[in-house]
């Protein structure tokens, strides 16, 4: 009895708090994404970087059993080599294509033939490649000396110094009203943002091309800024549609969704159109073992959805404060054992963590549909012992973590 009542109150409460919290979002202010940076990034509210790398399929059934592992090991490597200031996500977008080319054709048997299997549904996997910096103001001053010495970037803030200076001669020339005091604010303020987006630059452009020589047997290809703007619009508005944004800058009329928020699942509307979205987490894994055939087999299933791996490095700090932390509340001796060599392998560089978060997002057209969708999506996970749940308390923060500044999240 007191049991049912406490669980009663704990439902309410929850339901009392949520009410406070807004069910409607319009994307135009909650997206942090600023506009084009240059041909390349493109740069948010708080002043960082985004670059995109989308890469091809490569098959894997002419391979042999070594040159299987001689990959594995060089994708391995090239997550231990991301810098703990760059947020990596690992994006495959599943979409439906439609195909129906109506052929002309006088024979009727050949014509019931083509029709019959071009008017089938096919559903193609783009694979993506997210990069993103993460660095904050304190952190920048030691990433500037750092990249000085690796790096062109000390060339370009040298350069960049003196297109300042020579501005700020003509600007002299052409009017006298400004004390001298003012002119060192206003150097002083340039060279800040010049030095902290340059350093972010040549941080992600580093980051980049290292992935891109690593992978090269996948064809990775970088993508533009405006590619890279389409690409967060698809995921706002829930459907793709070609922006040419002339101003470089973000604007109504590029986002104009509004999303509403369910229980467990959320309504994206644009332009008098609804998609239906349910966000599924993996929350447990429940085998000692992690294969990646229940993932092959999710992005061979007719279903369009968003499979989004998050990887963030952690610094030796935050991994062995991460391992402490986990060691004072085990009380197993084994645990404690393999957690103190753990600690030893990072105290000496030789070991290397990362935080990972594995989502998805399913689109559908009807609630119905989405309701099919998710049915086969957790059945399959939760068989392949991947623990998994539909979002609810948890849907809001699954879907604004994937914009920009919302990591956290």
């Amino acid at each position: 009895m007191l049991e049912s009542a406490l669980k009663y109150c704990k439902e309410k409460v929850i339901d009392l708090l949520a009410g406070f919290v807004p069910k409607t979002y319009s994307m135009a202010q909650e997206c942090n994404i600023l506009g084009l940076y240059d041909d390349t990034f493109i740069i948010t509210k708080q002043e960082n970087l985004v670059g995109i790398i989308s890469l091809q399929g490569l098959s894997y059934s002419n391979l042999m059993q070594k040159d299987l592992e001689g990959y594995f090991d060089t994708r391995q490597n090239v997550l231990n080599t991301i810098s703990k200031d760059i947020q990596l996500r690992i994006v495959a977008k599943r979409r439906k294509e439609f195909i129906n080319q109506s052929p002309n054709i006088d024979n009727i048997y050949a014509k019931a033939i083509i029709t019959q299997f071009e008017s089938k549904e096919i559903y193609k996997t783009e694979y993506f490649l997210v990069f993103e910096t993460i660095t904050s103001n304190v952190k920048s001053f030691f990433e500037k000396k750092k990249l000085e010495m690796t790096t062109s970037i000390n060339e370009e803030l040298e350069e960049s110094s003196k297109e300042d200076k020579q501005e700020n001669e003509n600007s002299s020339n052409e009017t006298h009203s400004n004390t001298s005091c003012e002119k060192d604010k206003k150097n002083k303020f340039k060279k800040k943002i010049t030095f902290s987006a340059t350093s972010k630059r040549a941080l992600l452009i580093q980051t980049i091309e290292r992935v891109k020589n690593a992978l090269k047997e996948f064809k990775p290809t970088l993508l533009n800024s405006k590619e890279v703007l389409n690409f967060y619009a698809e995921y706002i508005n829930g459907k793709y549609i070609a922006f040419n944004p002339k101003l470089k800058r973000l604007s109504d009329s590029y986002i104009a969704s509004n999303v509403h928020f369910k229980k467990d699942y959320f309504v994206i509307e644009f332009q008098n159109q609804n998609t239906f979205c349910a966000c599924v987490g993996i929350k447990a894994y429940e085998s000692e073992e992690i294969s990646s055939l229940p993932i092959s087999t999710l992005l061979h299933t007719q279903i369009e959805l968003d499979l989004i791996f998050h990887i963030r490095s952690l610094g030796q700090f935050e991994s062995l404060n991460f391992l402490k932390t986990k060691k004072k509340l085990t009380l197993s001796k084994i645990v404690k054992a393999d957690i103190d060599n753990y600690i030893e392998l990072v105290q000496a560089n030789r070991l290397s963590m990362q935080e990972c978060a594995l989502n998805l997002v399913i689109k559908a057209k009807s609630k119905a549909k989405l309701d099919k969708s998710l049915k086969e999506i957790l059945s399959l996970l939760n068989n392949a012992g991947l623990g998994s749940v539909t979002e609810t308390i948890g849907l809001k923060p699954s879907y604004f973590s994937f914009l920009r500044e919302c990591n956290y999240l």
